[in-house]
C-alpha cells in the first residue's frame, strides 16, 4: 500500500494530505480548539481550513495535539495525576521576528502533564498482607477436606508412638512442608514491609510460596 503524500502549508506549518480522494487537502493532525478559556473538543478536530490555509476567524484559538506521555511504572505501586493543557509558542526573540509564525496558524501545542506518585505506605502494606494471604489460599484451598486436620491430629499421635501408616506420613510430610511455607510467606512479607517503610524499592509478585513441590 502506498503512503499517503503530505505536504506542509509554508504559511501555517500545518500537514494536510495532498492525495486527489476523500482526504485531500485534511489535515493530517489534529488540532484542540479553545474558545477564550474553554475547551470546545478536548479530543480534536481536524484544522478548520482545508490545505492548511491560515484560519481567520477570531473567536477560536487551535492547539496541536501532542501524543499521550509514556506509562512505565506499577500501577500496584504507583499512581498518577495526568492533564491536558496549551502551550503557547513562544514570542520570537527580538530582532527574529521572521521566526513567529504568520496569523491565521496554531497558536501552540495541546500536552500532557503527566505525574508518577507512589501510592500511600498505608495501601502499599495491606497489598503485601493480601498477597500474603492470596499465597496461602493458593498452597490451602477453602475447598480443603476439612476432615485433614483431624486426621492429622491422629497421624502425630500414631507417629510419636511409632505406628504411622505410609498414608499418615505422607500427611505429616505435607504438613511440615505447609508449615515451611507459611513461614517462608511471613518471611517474605516482613521483608517487603521493611523496604516499603525504608522507601525502598520492592517486587510486590516475587518471593512467594504458592505451591508445594511434588
Amino acid at each position: 500500500m502506498t503512503s499517503p503524500t503530505i505536504q506542509t502549508n509554508p504559511d501555517t506549518g500545518v500537514r494536510f494530505y495532498a492525495d486527489p480522494g476523500p482526504q485531500e487537502g485534511q489535515s493530517v493532525d489534529l488540532f484542540v480548539p479553545l474558545r477564550g478559556e474553554t475547551v470546545t473538543n478536548p479530543g480534536g478536530t481536524r484544522w478548520p481550513n482545508l490545505f492548511g490555509l491560515p484560519y481567520d476567524g477570531t473567536d477560536l484559538r487551535f492547539y496541536l495535539k501532542g501524543e499521550p506521555k509514556t506509562r512505565e511504572y506499577d500501577p500496584a505501586i504507583f499512581f498518577e495525576r495526568a492533564s491536558w493543557g496549551p502551550v503557547d509558542y513562544p514570542e520570537p526573540p527580538e530582532g527574529m521576528e521572521m521566526l513567529a509564525r504568520k496569523p491565521g496558524g496554531p497558536a501552540g501545542t495541546w500536552e500532557e502533564t503527566l505525574e508518577v506518585l507512589r501510592r500511600p505506605v498505608e495501601e502499599l502494606l495491606n497489598q503485601v498482607e493480601a498477597a500474603r494471604l492470596q499465597a496461602n489460599a493458593r498452597l490451602y484451598p477453602s475447598n480443603e477436606d476439612p476432615m485433614l486436620g483431624v486426621l492429622l491430629q491422629e497421624a502425630i499421635r500414631r507417629d510419636s508412638e511409632g505406628t504411622a501408616t505410609p498414608f499418615m506420613r505422607n500427611l505429616l510430610t505435607r504438613h511440615q512442608a505447609l508449615v515451611a511455607a507459611g513461614f517462608a510467606n511471613m518471611e517474605r512479607a516482613a521483608e517487603l514491609r521493611q523496604q516499603i517503610e525504608a522507601g525502598q524499592p520492592f517486587d510486590l509478585s516475587a518471593g512467594w510460596v504458592n505451591e508445594l513441590s511434588a
